[in-house]
């Protein structure tokens, strides 16, 4: 990896003879701070990769595309890919990554190894398994204590094996420790949070539904039975809360806010705000 600013390395491993751990050779793994505008040369890939961003934001550049990355943003690389990594000016991004191969694989890696040949979307946002997989992985190289090498190999496939299901959109349901009869003020308190938190990234109502592991009109019903709203009333609620907090309080601009809120158009924003709100953005932020 070659870098034109130098960055600022917690941990960053490159085996000169690559380790295999049963199906998976493992070329790199690390956890890198970078400095701002630090350039990662332009390299070819000899190996997969999944790196996950930790914070921070930045560019990945691979055969001359762009991807524009944030925090909780997954990437994948390829064999024989062009890859370059440059770190924003002033907000660096601070990211895990691993470089791996596949021996000899058997029919549930060869799926996957096939699946991410094929893969056409190299990013994907908020898999959250991915850090505490990420922080385990390198814990354990620093560590080295005995069974590390199994754990080792553990972490390893959780990271793959997350990446995959997130990539192909498995759905999976969510583990309910109180079974099917959970409480249902719980349930809408934990979606009210998961709302709140991930406000500026939710694009599609059915995201939260999958997230919790329900289906949405069953979701929907339980939420709006005991808050009086449905979903669809609350999310686009707090969303415009959310766009008068950054006009007035953080002084950003209404393109700024519009792009932070995924709208296509600084004007179809500004005709949802009006909507909603009865004025425009511009009227709002003079009162």
């Amino acid at each position: 990896m070659k870098t034109k600013t130098p960055g600022s390395f917690h941990f960053d491993n490159v085996f000169r003879f690559p380790p295999t751990y049963n199906q998976i050779v493992l070329y790199q793994v690390g956890d890198l701070a970078c400095m701002p505008g630090n350039v990662v040369l332009p390299h070819t890939q000899f190996c997969y990769e999944i790196s996950y961003i930790v914070s921070g934001k930045g560019v990945y550049i691979v055969d001359g595309k762009s991807y524009e990355l944030k925090a909780g943003d997954t990437f994948v690389n390829l064999p024989g890919q062009v890859h370059e990594i440059r770190a924003d000016s002033e907000d660096p991004f601070r990211y895990f990554y691993i470089g791996f191969g596949f021996s000899d694989p058997d029919d549930t890696f060869r799926e996957i190894r096939s699946f991410f040949d094929r893969l056409t979307n190299p990013v994907m946002p908020d898999i959250s398994e991915l850090e505490q997989s990420f922080l385990g992985l390198c814990a354990e190289f620093v560590n080295n204590s005995p069974l590390s090498e199994v754990i080792i190999r553990a972490y390893m496939e959780q990271i793959i094996a997350y990446t995959w299901r997130a990539y192909s959109k498995l759905k999976t349901a969510k583990y309910n420790p109180t079974g099917t009869t959970r409480d249902c003020s719980h349930l809408v308190y934990d979606v009210i949070s998961y709302i709140d938190a991930n406000i500026l990234t939710i694009r599609e109502l059915g995201d939260i539904a999958a997230h919790f592991g329900y289906s949405y009109s069953y979701l929907s019903h339980i939420f709006s039975r005991i808050v009086g709203v449905s979903i669809k009333e609350y999310y686009t609620s707090r969303r415009f809360e959310k766009a008068s907090l950054m006009l007035l309080k953080n002084h950003c601009t209404i393109t700024e806010t519009a792009e932070a809120l995924g709208y296509q158009s600084v004007h179809s924003f500004s005709k949802a705000f009006k909507n909603y709100y009865g004025v425009s953005p511009s009227e709002h932020t003079a009162k």
